[in-house]
């Protein structure tokens, strides 16, 4: 009877064992979601805050590291990428000065010679250019 009272006992103790570490296991999933859901917040916010800072920082900065930043997220050389920015913000201006360019480009010479010819005389002059005819749709 003795032993009979000794195993009921073990096997209470182990029953109790096994559901004190069931309960473990469960408090640990419990936490496990929390953690998982925490995970996903900081994400989030590390995904906004670095969004904010990724457009706003670079401008603050000494050098010229909000072009650069404008030219990385754009995929285009520095360049191109404020010409695209231009483009949009003001297309006909943007086409004033490139036809401006074209004719400064054609006259090159003739505006060297009468910027040397102003400086010469110490005032204004008058110069003669070429202006180009419309280009032809190829």
């Amino acid at each position: 009877m003795r032993s009979a009272a000794q195993k009921l006992e073990n096997r209470a103790s182990d029953l109790e064992r096994i559901s004190n570490v069931l309960a473990s296991h469960n408090k640990s999933a419990l936490h496990r979601k929390d953690q998982d859901f925490r995970m996903w917040v900081a994400t989030g916010v590390g995904v906004v805050v670095g969004a904010f800072l990724l457009a706003f920082v670079p401008r603050f900065l000494p050098f010229s590291a909000d072009s650069r930043v404008a030219a990385l997220v754009m995929g285009e050389s520095v360049w191109n990428a404020g010409v695209s920015l231009m483009t949009s913000a003001d297309p006909a201006t943007v086409r004033r000065v490139a036809e401006a360019d074209r004719l400064v480009i054609a006259n090159k010479d003739a505006l060297a010679d009468c910027r040397a010819s102003a400086a010469k005389a110490g005032k204004e002059q008058k110069c003669t250019i070429v202006v180009p005819g419309p280009e032809k749709a190829q």
